[in-house]
């Protein structure tokens, strides 16, 4: 059905005089997960030590705590709207947890927002006004930037880490080069920002640079306190501040093309 809707819009370009161009917009439901009931009370209780007393004060919650049975439960919602959206609607949407996309030609304006967030609203699950970004031919969407320029012309959507994820990754590496240590928390949050620009472009495969990071992401006992650099972590930091000053961009076809894979 998205195939279908996506090359029907890719398509009827050929028979305009001006260019189809489409544009992406995104949305986050306003707590998603607290809204999900259960019956069970072992997934709306809360366990808190009340530091002036010493003592677990228990909170009942109305919805679902973050975790494992709240996502669980939460994730038919999205899919029966995002599919309502497709099929009474005729919008090329997408959910991903509580993350919402919604494509449509750019002279649609934010006609498949609008409807989106309609009809999310009306079955009490509402976006959150601050995280609403308008129709644009490129997004930020799950963390990388999804460019719709080539779209229609190409057949081609480029993907690329955020440019204030690349600037930021790259500053932290530099900056524990020069000073030599870097402690497991320190570790862990390079991880989180470089495994974006490593993604993209590379899907799974890059992911083998950051192995050193890991293993010192793990150190125990040591959390904030610094500890020098290893080889493997020199190695690894030098060769990533080179990658990240020219990140390259990922390309993937709007419309699956039919033909079979190449493997070499």
């Amino acid at each position: 059905m998205q195939h279908f809707r996506l090359r029907s819009l890719a398509n009827s370009r050929r028979s305009t005089t001006g260019s189809l161009d489409l544009k992406s917009s995104t949305d986050d439901i306003a707590s998603a997960y607290r809204k999900v009931p259960s019956r069970f009370v072992q997934h709306t209780t809360v366990a808190v030590v009340n530091p002036a007393t010493s003592k677990v004060v228990l909170f009942y919650l109305p919805g679902s705590n973050f975790g494992g049975p709240a996502v669980l439960n939460f994730c038919s919602i999205p899919t029966l709207i995002t599919h309502i959206l497709r099929v009474m609607f005729a919008i090329a949407e997408g959910a991903f947890f509580d993350d919402a996309i919604h494509v449509d030609p750019a002279a649609h304006g934010d006609s498949a927002q609008k409807t989106a967030s309609w009809l999310y609203d009306i079955l009490g699950w509402a976006f959150k006004p601050t995280k609403s970004a308008p129709p644009n031919y490129a997004n930020p969407y799950l963390g990388l930037v999804c460019d719709l320029t080539l779209a229609v012309t190409r057949n081609l959507i480029d993907i690329r880490a955020k440019e204030s994820t690349r600037v930021k990754a790259l500053s932290m590496l530099c900056t524990h080069l020069t000073i030599k240590t870097l402690t497991p928390a320190a570790a862990s949050k390079l991880y989180g920002l470089v495994r974006f620009t490593l993604i993209a472009p590379f899907n799974r495969l890059g992911l083998a640079m950051l192995q050193p990071f890991q293993v010192r992401q793990h150190a125990r006992g040591h959390d904030s306190h610094p500890m020098p650099l290893n080889s493997q972590l020199r190695d690894a930091m030098s060769a990533l501040c080179k990658y990240l000053q020219r990140v390259p961009t990922a390309q993937v076809t709007l419309v699956p093309s039919g033909r079979k894979p190449v493997i070499v």
